[in-house]
């Protein structure tokens, strides 16, 4: 594992002109845009301290990711840990972490609405609100013999000047299913930091019923952790949702738990679409 560094969120609207001067005569800005944000680059990366040392003389300071950001004095900073095979060869469990797709939200009947118009064909595998898997994926694990893995409908839609209308599966490709589980995972372990939506932070055994938002420093995605304990009666399973819903309740975003076995079919069926250790606290 590698962690690697990206800054951003550095507007010309709200921070000098000598400022993105000095940052992109340090590192060229990676984005099509002024505002500048910069390529992913190694912790010791020589550039990233000076371009930290710059931000730091011209009185700017990273958002520590609670509460609201304000643009004139704070910038964007965010850890990423890149993974290899090895990180997870002791996991019991691990969090699938596909790459984005694009979508409009869920409709009245709870259904995720994938984006016609930004719809990604080339990845497999999403995650918007939940986890997404092409009609080929979702046949591959249907006959795979993994536990508590279940399918629901998509919709796909797309915004025209009468407002939202369906498209039908057949004019973009195959079917895009949301993936589920019946299976829960106990609370998250006390040592999580966990805050409302008013970024209140939530007591260990606190109310979570309001949905949850887990921060671990400017690390993202975040590690989730369980305790020893709270894992002892969990049924044998190869899927299973958090306890805690995350972010806004009204999306029901809960993310899914897989085993090593669920992993392992994955990556041996050409499914490396993304997976973050899953922590167990002692």
């Amino acid at each position: 594992m590698k962690t690697v560094v990206h800054i951003s969120g550095i507007s010309p609207l709200r921070t000098s002109e000598e400022l993105l001067g000095e940052l992109n005569n340090i590192c060229p800005n990676s984005s099509p845009s002024k505002t500048y944000s910069s390529p992913m680059l190694g912790e010791a990366d020589p550039q990233l301290r000076t371009m930290l040392a710059c931000l730091t003389y011209h009185g700017l300071t990273p958002f520590s990711g609670i509460g609201l950001r304000d643009p004139h004095t704070q910038y964007v900073f965010r850890k990423r840990r890149l993974y290899d095979h090895a990180d997870f060869g002791s996991c019991k469990f691990v969090q699938v972490h596909p790459p984005y797709q694009h979508a409009m939200g869920r409709d009245a009947d709870g259904l995720i609405q994938l984006d016609a118009k930004s719809f990604d064909r080339s990845i497999k595998m999403g995650s918007i609100y939940g986890v997404v898997v092409a009609d080929s994926v979702k046949r591959l694990l249907e006959a795979s013999g993994l536990s508590h893995v279940f399918f629901h409908p998509t919709a796909l839609s797309k915004m025209t000047s009468k407002g939202i209308t369906w498209v039908e599966w057949e004019k973009v490709g195959e079917e895009w299913w949301e993936m589920g589980s019946d299976g829960l995972m106990p609370p998250l372990a006390p040592s999580m930091e966990l805050y409302d939506q008013r970024n209140r932070r939530i007591v260990a055994g606190g109310d979570v019923s309001g949905g949850v938002t887990p921060y671990e420093g400017f690390y993202s995605p975040v590690e989730l952790h369980y305790t020893t304990e709270s894992l002892k009666n969990m049924p044998p399973f190869d899927l299973a949702r958090t306890f805690e819903q995350f972010n806004n309740p009204v999306l029901d975003i809960r993310p899914l738990i897989a085993s090593k076995r669920f992993y392992d079919f994955c990556i041996n069926n050409g499914l490396d679409v993304g997976w973050v250790p899953v922590r167990i606290d002692p």
